[in-house]
């Protein structure tokens, strides 16, 4: 029993000795080797970030890269994280990922640092296919710059939703008017539909 123990803490430490030591481009290369940590230790000092990694298939990675607050040489931050998390989210929806998941960051600890991985699933590309108008006269109809096989994008649905609802309020004597979206999603299809409608 004893040597088995002893075997089995001998290999504890080898695998730690290992991971400690990896190079900064091979620390996080794989999700295996994080070990999953909310934050270090109660008492250690702050960590500067060794490394960044993000684990996912077909993902912009230099624009995601570029996006991230926390970065080689920063300090290791829980809001920071979780911002850059959202960051990475929202960027994944506006390309048409509209059901992209990003984990929640894992953390490994390490003598020199810590190392960062973000795991994300992409999930499939989403586009546009219907758009309707309701009750948006001729004169507003060009404010729609929005239509079937486009990216869903939901920041340029608004942005049209925004834009529909200014020309026609410019024009009418009723202030009270606004514009709603309302935008279906078709899983199956990887599809969304979109109503512009128009109310008082």
């Amino acid at each position: 029993m004893r040597s088995v123990l002893l075997l089995t803490l001998i290999a504890a430490a080898a695998a730690w000795a290992v991971v400690s030591h990896l190079p900064e481009s091979e620390a996080v290369a794989d999700s295996s080797l994080a070990t999953v940590v909310s934050m270090a230790p109660q008492g250690m000092a702050p960590q500067g970030v060794r490394s960044v990694a993000l684990d996912g298939r077909g993902l912009p990675l230099a624009a995601m890269r570029a996006a991230l607050a926390t970065k080689v040489g920063t300090t290791l931050d829980r809001d920071q994280l979780a911002a850059d998390r959202a960051t990475l989210q929202h960027m994944l929806e506006t390309r048409g990922f509209l059901h992209a998941k990003v984990d929640a960051p894992s953390v490994t600890f390490s003598g020199n640092g810590a190392y960062v991985l973000f795991a994300i699933e992409r999930g499939p590309e989403f586009h546009v296919r219907d758009v309707k108008l309701v009750g948006v006269s001729e004169r507003d109809v060009g404010m729609v710059t929005i239509g079937a096989w486009d990216v869903a994008n939901p920041d340029r649905i608004e942005r049209v939703r925004q834009a529909l609802e200014a020309s026609i309020l410019s024009a009418s004597p009723v202030r009270t008017r606004h514009v709603t979206a309302d935008v279906t999603t078709d899983l199956a299809a990887s599809a969304v539909d979109v109503v512009f409608t128009v109310a008082n």
